[in-house]
């Protein structure tokens, strides 16, 4: 469901995935639907309702606005369709919790696409953490900046994206959550910079359960030319693991005694319509199809998703009142 930049990225992905194919693309407008399935091979349908009237289709892959999220949900879920739906969860934690319950009552599968979980460099950085090989986790640095997704308007709408901390800040959020565990506090300070009506830049310190502390930043006020960054450091009283998706081995672990880098395991950064690698998307994915195929359990939980939101609101909180918000 949906015909924008997610919707074409997932598209892609769909192609490498085993055990689940694409049958249908469906939006409210009937051109765009046309136009995007053409190029994928596949049927075109105007309107959701009558994509979840076929038989054919068991599972439905929600790449629309934010704030059309629950909307749609509920309808799949009442169609006993499973659920794979694009990040975030919502805009705000009372429709969080009515997708979460609706895919739940209905008995459907629900998978939240916090993709991040799903790049290698990133899996191997929690990795690492959690085998120990950095020892205690001290501090994490986590930047992804971009220009505005001008693309979609609907991106400029406060109450449509949340704007930079719920659409892209909610990204490093959700993974220092995974890697790390449960924030304690958030403090954060969220700009426009550009002098839109959405904050355009942000910037949060998480302070962890187990004392760690993490610097995120989100920026959609970059230059149009510039390339999107994503960029990830963590300090371990044994060493640092450091990751930017701009260099050609991009990961590369520094030791008192030694430094290391490795080749990337994905393909590297290059300047075309889909600044990602493909493969996360794809293996994203296929974690859903082996979800519903009744194949072990999803890496990003719904509850997870509405912490993660939960953060970022607070985070919105903590810049309102210029002050540090506790969360636990």
């Amino acid at each position: 469901m949906g015909t924008g930049f997610m919707a074409r990225t997932h598209l892609e992905a769909w192609r490498h995935v085993e055990g689940g194919k694409v049958v249908a693309v469906a939006s409210r407008s009937m051109g765009r639907a046309r136009e995007l399935a053409s190029q994928y091979g596949v049927e075109a349908i105007e309107g959701f309702d009558k994509a979840l009237l076929r038989d054919d289709v068991d599972a439905v892959d929600i790449c629309t606005p934010t704030h059309t999220h629950r909307e749609f949900v509920e309808a799949a879920a009442e169609s006993g369709k499973h659920i794979v739906l694009e990040k975030p969860i919502s805009t705000n934690l009372e429709d969080a919790d009515k997708i979460i319950s609706k895919a739940r009552r209905a008995g459907v599968r629900l998978m939240v696409a916090h993709v991040l979980r799903y790049f290698p460099e990133y899996v191997e950085a929690w990795r690492m953490v959690r085998n120990g090989e950095l020892g205690e986790p001290l501090h994490a640095r986590a930047s992804r900046k971009g220009a505005f997704p001008a693309w979609a308007e609907w991106y400029g709408d406060p109450e449509k994206s949340g704007g930079v901390e719920i659409d892209l800040a909610i990204h490093d959020i959700d993974y220092l959550r995974w890697v790390l565990g449960e924030v304690e506090s958030v403090y954060a300070r969220l700009l426009n910079v550009r002098g839109r009506r959405v904050h355009d830049h942000a910037l949060i310190l998480l302070r962890f359960r187990n004392g760690a502390l993490a610097h995120v930043e989100a920026s959609w006020a970059m230059p149009k030319t510039c390339p999107f960054t994503m960029t990830l450091e963590i300090y371990g009283s044994k060493a640092m693991v450091a990751y930017s998706n701009l260099d050609g081995t991009p990961i590369t672990v520094s030791r008192d005694d030694s430094a290391e880098s490795h080749s990337p395991i994905t393909l590297p950064y290059s300047a075309s319509i889909l600044p990602f690698p493909i493969d996360p998307y794809s293996d994203e994915l296929q974690d859903f199809v082996n979800l519903v195929l009744g194949e072990g359990e999803p890496r990003v939980r719904p509850e997870e998703a509405r912490e993660s939101l939960r953060i970022c609101l607070a985070a919105r909180e903590s810049s309102k009142r210029g002050e540090e918000v506790r969360i636990l």
